[in-house]
């Protein structure tokens, strides 16, 4: 994170997540078996950016306390149209 009027890094984190996904054979293909290329549904990517997404804003939330930035309401992230493009409808 940045001060705007002076471009001055004041916080910096960094998160991993992990993820099971069972089954996993049947929810993830390899493409073939020279590569190392999976077919990843997209509502999977989309619930599992979702997700990472909600835990780093309230990570931050929680190390932000105490400082400047405390009070900053960080701006929901729609990541539908990153995922969901060409996606069948759901009946």
């Amino acid at each position: 994170m940045k001060i705007k009027e002076t471009d001055e890094a004041f916080a910096e984190l960094k998160v991993e997540t992990q993820f099971e996904v069972n089954p996993f054979d049947q929810t993830i293909v390899k493409e073939s078996k020279d590569t190392n290329d999976y077919q990843i549904p997209n509502i999977l990517m989309y619930n599992v950016a979702n997700v990472s997404v909600s835990t780093v804003r309230g990570i931050l939330y929680e190390k932000l306390k105490g400082t400047v930035a405390q009070d900053e309401v960080f701006p929901l992230i729609d990541l539908a149209p990153q995922f969901m493009k060409n996606q069948p409808a759901v009946k």
